[in-house]
């Protein structure tokens, strides 16, 4: 289990994406994976979701769709799953625990 929140997550964002496309570096349809990877490297240290998402071309680096409501959040608990995750944001995690909260006082 991890949280993830896309301002915590710019400063590894470059590093992501080298494991992800390097060394095979190629073009894809939004750039050159090598040159996307520099300027991810080359952002400096405030940079926001805003900025890596101008070098990437898109936010979808930093942003998750959570498994129960499906909305794209840029923070979520990643519950572990498979390989891709399995995100659930902050207001569906509320949910879940009031729900929790309620079923054990129907015990009482």
């Amino acid at each position: 289990m991890n949280i993830l929140i896309a301002q915590n997550e710019v400063r590894n964002v470059a590093e992501r994406w080298r494991e992800q496309y390097g060394p095979g570096w190629g073009n894809l349809r939004n750039g050159d994976s090598k040159a996307i990877y520099e300027g991810l490297k080359n952002l400096p240290p405030d940079a926001t979701p805003a900025d890596v998402a101008a070098v990437i071309g898109n936010s979808s680096w930093l942003e998750w769709q959570c498994v129960e409501c499906r909305e794209n959040v840029d923070a979520a608990v990643d519950l572990g799953g498979d390989d891709e995750g399995c995100f659930i944001c902050f207001r569906c995690l509320e949910a879940a625990w009031k729900l929790i909260q309620a079923k054990q006082m129907e015990k009482v």
